[in-house]
């Protein structure tokens, strides 16, 4: 039996490594800071007090303290209806600090008029990091 004859690849530069693990996927409408980097995060809003509706999507950086590197994330905004219709679709190429162990990306969709774009129902965010769908999380506007 012999040692150290075989080199692997390192993790980071095999096909399968991700860079990122998905953490969460969270809504918002105020864009006011709370303490710790945190929103009013809710899934109901009224439809006369909404203007934007914000994703949040965060992920830990598996890179961390190692190297910095870039992220395709895409945010895709349904209303769910009879049929699903695709409200928006924001695609995003970030950099993601090797000081940062968990990356956010938040971004959102709307008008700056209260009660003007969004109306009563059922929609749902989508959250895709690299091609790959990683979260759903669904919101209700009321009158």
């Amino acid at each position: 039996m012999q040692f150290g004859t075989h080199q692997s690849q390192p993790p980071q530069e095999s096909p399968d490594f991700k860079r990122w693990k998905f953490r969460e996927l969270k809504i918002y409408a105020s864009t006011e800071w709370l303490a710790d980097n945190k929103k009013k995060y809710r899934q109901v809003f009224d439809r006369h007090e909404t203007t934007y509706i914000y994703a949040e999507l965060s992920f830990f950086n598996k890179q961390f303290d190692v190297e910095d590197w870039e992220v395709n994330v895409e945010l895709r905004c349904f209303a769910v209806k009879k049929q699903r219709k695709e409200i928006c679709n924001l695609p995003f190429r970030r950099k993601v600090s090797k000081y940062d162990s968990v990356g956010y990306i938040r971004e959102g969709w709307g008008n700056k008029q209260e009660g003007v774009f969004w109306k009563k129902g059922a929609y749902y965010w989508e959250a895709w990091i690299e091609g790959e769908k990683v979260a759903t999380k669904y919101f209700y506007i009321e009158d």
